[in-house]
């Protein structure tokens, strides 16, 4: 039987969203469908320079308007290396304002608040996204581009810190099998201690177990002395509409 004879779970289930950590950091502009309800589980691994980290970030999504999307996800930290963040309260708005056309790719912007509700955290950190996704070609395999750029006013600031950080991620997403989807994407960021930047490359993959039930695996790479050794991250997302 053909890898794509059941197209259908693909379409029916989420395998082809792209989320940020889930697997990788790159994000799509594609919304949840409206009134549709997301509940998601996200662990992460962390080498940073030869220190451990583990993240553990449950979150919430929801399709709450057409064309918007509010996520809402707790940051919990353990390990040797920073957990400063850790308890730590992230909300998100995404707002989706133009479809994909023939040579205009999909354009989504959202707004994310950090809120320092951990023991050790201070002050409130505001990020700007833009979003941007474009198909390739009409393939079955849906292969999409997508890239993310990141303004980040980094209000909890040090005096060794940045006021504003700045990231941008490139990425790539396609069908393998109607159950099975690839991403993969490279990020440019600026870390928080200022003169430090990060360079990683991700690989990832979504599988669906049911129309409802969908699980990632993904690993990143540090390219340059600033960056974080490595990463593995697995997530489980359900769906209900």
């Amino acid at each position: 039987m053909s890898a794509w004879q059941d197209i259908g779970t693909a379409t029916e289930s989420d395998i082809g969203e792209v989320e940020k950590g889930s697997p990788t950091q790159i994000e799509d502009a594609y919304p949840l469908e409206y009134k549709e309800l997301d509940v998601e589980g996200l662990f992460r691994y962390e080498r940073v320079n030869q220190k451990s980290r583990y993240v553990y970030n449950p979150r919430i999504e929801y399709g709450f308007a057409p064309n918007w999307q509010a996520r809402l996800t707790a940051q919990l930290f353990t390990g040797t290396a920073d957990v400063s963040e850790s308890g730590n309260l992230q909300a998100e708005i995404l707002r989706n304002f133009t479809t994909e056309g023939r040579w205009i790719p999909a354009l989504a912007v959202s707004a994310v608040g950090d809120f320092p509700t951990g023991h050790a955290a201070h002050g409130i950190d505001t990020t700007l996204k833009l979003l941007a996704s474009k198909s390739l070609g009409t393939s079955i395999a849906r292969p999409q581009v997508h890239f993310n750029f990141t303004w980040t006013h980094h209000g909890g600031r040090t005096t060794a810190e940045r006021f504003d950080l700045y990231g941008v991620v490139v990425g790539y997403s396609s069908l393998l099998t109607a159950q099975l989807a690839l991403v993969a994407d490279y990020f440019h960021q600026q870390l928080p201690l200022a003169g430090k930047t990060e360079d990683v490359i991700e690989l990832g993959f979504r599988r669906a177990l049911s129309k409802r039930t969908v699980i990632a695996f993904g690993a990143g790479y540090g390219l340059n002395s600033d960056s974080r050794d490595l990463h593995v991250q697995t997530s489980i997302e359900m769906t209900f509409r």
